[in-house]
């Protein structure tokens, strides 16, 4: 008789667990997808280009992707769109720049038999650097479809948008306004060119801004052991001194 209420005992357990382990994979497993941009890099200068990767990124069997890539046409120009991949085998509609817009609007599928599950790339837009400041790359009415027969939309996860800074001559572009500090000149200030190209130029502001809030003695110009603003300031103020 013990024997015969422990083996129930084992069994309803083995079977709560069970249910549990469902019920767990039931909330946890829910369907998501997601078209994002992805930069070869968010610093450019005047005149150069950018690579963005449109990606696609889906944890179900999809068919069908459309979005448009909206962008500052007084910052950038479209000189190339490359849509030959492995995924969209199938375009609606082509990509194209509509103008009117700012965008690259694109609508296509594949026809995969098990339809896409994964990630990787859509396809590839170039843009050229027209003028400096910082501008922002943004999706919008971005649609993916379920690989299930009714062209259902499949719950999508919000892109982040991607920030750029756009650089001409040396600090063309105004930094931050932060309230003033006195700057001290120090005798063994480290080398001005911090990224160490050999020119000095507004990248080197940008290794700068990486190290903010570190003791970084390297970007230390100012001598305070800590590298802020007022350590940007000072390294306008060296370059300027240098080049008089």
């Amino acid at each position: 008789m013990g024997y015969l209420f422990s083996l129930r005992t084992i069994l309803v357990t083995i079977v709560m667990l069970a249910g549990t382990l469902t019920a767990s994979i039931a909330l946890t497993d829910k369907p998501s997808a997601a078209i994002y941009a992805v930069p070869n890099t968010t610093f450019v200068e005047v005149g150069d280009t950018v690579e963005i990767a449109v990606m696609v990124k889906s944890n179900v069997p999809v068919n069908a992707f459309a979005s448009e890539l909206i962008f500052d046409t007084i910052r950038f120009d479209v000189t190339g769109i490359n849509y030959n991949t492995s995924i969209a085998n199938l375009w609606v509609e082509e990509p194209w720049y509509n103008r009117a817009n700012n965008s690259v609007y694109f609508a296509g599928g594949t026809t995969q038999t098990d339809g896409f599950i994964g990630t990787d790339e859509l396809m590839r837009v170039t843009l050229r650097a027209k003028a400096a400041g910082e501008t922002v790359l943004t999706l919008r009415n971005t649609r993916v479809l379920a690989h299930d027969g009714l062209g259902k939309d499949v719950p999508l996860t919000k892109p982040l948008d991607t920030l750029f800074t756009i650089d001409t001559t040396p600090f063309a572009t105004p930094l931050k306004e932060v309230e003033t500090e006195p700057i001290a000149i120090i005798h063994d200030v480290p080398t001005l060119d911090v990224n160490n190209d050999g020119i000095l130029s507004f990248k080197d502001v940008g290794v700068l801004l990486t190290a903010l809030g570190s003791d970084n003695a390297n970007f230390d110009f100012n001598g305070d052991g800590t590298v802020s603003w007022g350590d940007i300031r000072t390294w306008q103020q060296l370059k300027n001194n240098e080049n008089n």
